[in-house]
């Protein structure tokens, strides 16, 4: 099948998604909004986001966010559909980063002791019905913490509860727990991008490299910052396939005494200009913008490729996450200029 025939069906989506996507004014618009009734009316009304809050309850920031959530997994569960078979499946692996949320949620909620019914609050069963992983759900409810462990494992992330546990209850910091999700999924991630064929895999190596090396750099700040042990803190590390700050750099940073010379060592890696921030929320952050400029670089090139399909999900991703971040800003209240500075934009 010629490449044209494969990609006539979801390349006018991706291009028509992208098309609908908010102009940097228009959220500045909505961010300005005085109440979320003011801000659901205006956005319920866009191109893209017609009728999706028509039937909610208890109009809250939170409330908002589920909405937004299924608005994004339901345009990922259309680009797996529609996609060629070797894009089908990536995005299907890309996608399972929702699973990690919900596995986060679930983890969190049974070391906290909250209740099934308040932690299925923040479960979007939605996800697991896509990846076909219903029941791994009903297995995480009704198990103990150690038998956790096992289902994770199952999954392909490999975090050990009895290992971190005493620490998460002893300074209240769930972080460690993320940490390791996050990793298990960009192992995940690294190997399947190895599986692709060209150009395909050389666009994901050229997005995906940001959050690996995202996800080193910020997990060595925060080990140095809980003063963790070398051995702990590559615990917590992706071995760079992908990553374009290599393994001996990352020693370097790990190697170094203090937080501010770790993070002066980035003025020697494309992110030089991150070096400049000095807390790890605003490296974070930089990180992320990086990542989602490179999500808008995937439309240009050869269009029969994995290019558009994933760059439209991403720009698509990063727009919602920007809508979640107005809504709870609205509801706290922030001044606009405050709020201005949380967007992705």
């Amino acid at each position: 099948m010629s490449l044209d025939i494969k990609y006539a069906y979801v390349l006018p989506k991706a291009f028509s998604l992208k098309a609908s996507l908010l102009s940097r004014q228009k959220i500045y618009e909505l961010a300005r909004m005085n109440n979320l009734e003011e801000f659901v009316s205006s956005l319920n009304i866009l191109e893209g986001y017609k009728g999706c809050f028509n039937d909610i309850k208890n109009l809250s920031a939170t409330s908002i966010e589920r909405k937004l959530i299924l608005k994004l997994i339901e345009t990922e569960r259309k680009f797996i559909e529609w996609s060629p078979r070797e894009e089908s499946l990536f995005l299907s692996v890309f996608f399972r980063r929702h699973e990690i949320t919900n596995m986060k949620a679930m983890i969190h909620g049974r070391i906290s002791g909250l209740s099934l019914r308040e932690i299925n609050r923040y479960i979007i069963v939605e996800v697991e019905q896509v990846l076909g992983h219903e029941d791994i759900i009903k297995r995480l409810r009704s198990i103990g913490k150690k038998e956790i462990t096992f289902v994770l494992r199952e999954l392909g992330y490999p975090v050990n509860l009895g290992e971190v546990l005493p620490r998460i209850l002893e300074t209240g910091d769930y972080y460690l727990i993320d940490a390791y999700l996050n990793r298990g999924f960009l192992h995940i991630l690294q190997d399947n991008i190895g599986k692709l064929s060209e150009p395909n895999r050389g666009l994901c190596h050229y997005v995906f490299s940001v959050l690996i090396d995202m996800h080193n750099v910020i997990n060595i700040l925060r080990g140095k910052l809980w003063q963790l042990s070398t051995e702990e803190i590559l615990d917590l590390i992706v071995e760079p396939k992908v990553g374009v700050i290599n393994y001996e750099h990352l020693m370097k940073m790990i190697n170094e005494k203090s937080l501010s010379s770790c993070i002066n060592l980035l003025k020697d890696t494309q992110y030089h200009h991150i070096s400049k921030k000095r807390k790890i929320e605003d490296i974070e952050k930089e990180f992320r913008k990086f990542y989602y400029l490179r999500a808008e670089e995937l439309f240009k090139g050869n269009m029969f490729s994995i290019g558009p399909l994933l760059g439209s999900i991403m720009l698509r991703e990063r727009e919602i996450k920007t809508l979640i971040a107005i809504a709870y800003g609205i509801e706290r209240k922030l001044p606009f200029e405050i709020l201005k500075e949380e967007l992705l934009v």
